[in-house]
């Protein structure tokens, strides 16, 4: 007999200030400490849909382009230039005005993933750790990204 469904995985990042003049600090991502993603990761298929929700605030005084970049592990605070020359852009661009704010629904994040979904689907098949990391396309900046959650849509079957 042959069962398939989709399941749902939530990492809540909840509020995270970012600015270009200090080291940036990833979330990291261990889908190990995810009890809905143990009972299922044998049985995965497919990445079905993605969404990085909340809301961005521009604190800075220039307008603001903001990517997700994915580095493997937990290689903690980085500089942004690390993050943008080593990682991978698996979400992104979204410009936000200066002073302005952004929320970010799901249809709005789904459509930002791109083909950064690939690589994230194959941490999230494999389940090999990683850290997303939040940077402006340009210093400086300083953003607040408020009320955070990633949240996955994981195709299974047996």
């Amino acid at each position: 007999m042959l069962v398939s469904g989709q399941f749902l995985v939530q990492f809540e990042i909840g509020n995270v200030t970012v600015g270009s003049a200090t080291p940036v600090s990833g979330y990291y991502v261990d889908l190990a400490t995810n009890s809905t993603y143990n009972d299922h990761k044998k049985d995965i298929k497919s990445l079905e849909d993605i969404a990085l929700v909340g809301s961005v605030h521009n604190t800075g005084v220039a307008s603001l382009t903001l990517d997700v970049y994915l580095r493997d592990g937990n290689p903690g605070a980085l500089s942004a230039a690390t993050v943008t020359s080593t990682g991978t852009r698996v979400w992104g661009p979204i410009t936000v005005a200066a002073g302005a704010t952004e929320k970010i629904d799901w249809d709005r994040s789904s459509g930002l993933f791109g083909v950064g979904k690939d690589a994230l689907f194959t941490r999230v098949k494999s389940g090999t750790p990683f850290t997303l990391y939040a940077v402006g396309s340009s210093a400086p900046f300083t953003f607040d990204f408020d009320n955070a959650v990633l949240i996955a849509v994981i195709g299974a079957g047996k």
